[in-house]
């Protein structure tokens, strides 16, 4: 009997403790606002009240491709990666509602490789993820530890939203935009939801754009065709790095067989992405702004990051 009530006691102090400590691993200083639901699922929650001047959602080629720090650490602007595996568009577009109220960026950047997706055909794992991040969110930040730093304004995101990985697992230097006229199907209702973000993006003078990043297994000439038209229709602009000379070397860039850039990869297309970002002229430098602080000292952890790989 006194070995049973061991026990409970045991599993009541560890079940306290893991929901104690799940809560500050929560990356975000809008706690009472947000509720550790929201909290655990948008990231972007622990960066200082309008300090995003640019936003990019989409799915794990927005997480592999953009790195907000290389960005700063070159052009001084602000990028915050709001993306997650497998993306649909009816949760890019919370993730976006969510970033103009707490953020009111001057950019929004759209991995256009959701437009693809099915949200009906959501995988299973999504589903699971979210409800996890809900409820016990340690279990998915629980190396938040080496990504977060505390400031005055709470727990921050040293990648902003970027997933640091340096594995090389080559795939060869294939030709795979091969030009057709044909066009990849776009759902119906993802061209709504994309209708939804553009009214929002109008009321707030937020520049989009849509992007093709760089994926030997995600992007066709199919795709580009099918972006290009919704570009033109809607009269947004349109980058797609798969025509672009990134000076890619898919034999040492790719963690995944050309799937996903590593590190060495993403730097090539964030440093396009940066220059990009400086001929619109209306982004600030905010290298030298002490109200960027901690975006400095996240450089420096990121930094640090890179020589302990």
């Amino acid at each position: 009997m006194i070995n049973f009530i061991k026990a409970v006691v045991f599993i009541i102090i560890f079940v306290c403790l893991y929901y104690v400590f799940s809560y500050i691993s929560l990356p975000n200083e809008n706690i009472k606002q947000y509720g550790m639901y929201k909290t655990s699922l948008y990231e972007i929650l622990g960066e200082k009240k309008d300090t995003i001047d640019v936003v990019v959602l989409g799915d794990s080629l927005v997480y592999s491709s953009v790195s907000p720090m290389e960005i700063y650490a070159n052009y001084g602007y602000t990028v915050f990666d709001c993306s997650e595996a497998a993306q649909i568009f009816s949760d890019a577009f919370k993730y976006y509602e969510v970033a103009v109220d707490n953020q009111h960026p001057k950019v929004l950047i759209i991995g256009a490789n959701i437009f693809f997706r099915d949200g009906d055909k959501k995988p299973y794992y999504n589903k699971w993820q979210k409800i996890l991040k809900n409820n016990i969110p340690l279990i998915i930040y629980h190396d938040n530890w080496k990504k977060i730093f505390y400031s005055h304004i709470g727990r921050v995101n040293v990648e902003k939203g970027y997933r640091l990985n340096e594995t090389v697992d080559p795939s060869i230097n294939k030709r795979y935009m091969r030009t057709t006229r044909r066009r990849s199907i776009i759902p119906s209702v993802n061209i709504k939801y994309f209708e939804r973000m553009i009214k929002i993006a109008k009321k707030n003078n937020i520049k989009i754009v849509l992007l093709g990043l760089p994926s030997q297994k995600s992007w066709n000439y199919s795709r580009h065709n099918a972006i290009k038209d919704i570009a033109t229709k809607y009269n947004v602009e349109y980058i797609n790095m798969n025509l672009i000379d990134l000076n890619i070397d898919w034999t040492v860039d790719t963690k995944d067989q050309g799937s996903h850039l590593n590190y060495q990869g993403a730097k090539k297309a964030s440093i396009y992405l940066g220059e990009y970002l400086k001929k619109l002229g209306i982004l600030k430098d905010h290298r030298n702004d002490p109200k960027y602080v901690d975006w400095n000292k996240s450089h420096k952890i990121h930094l640090r990051n890179l020589e302990n790989k």
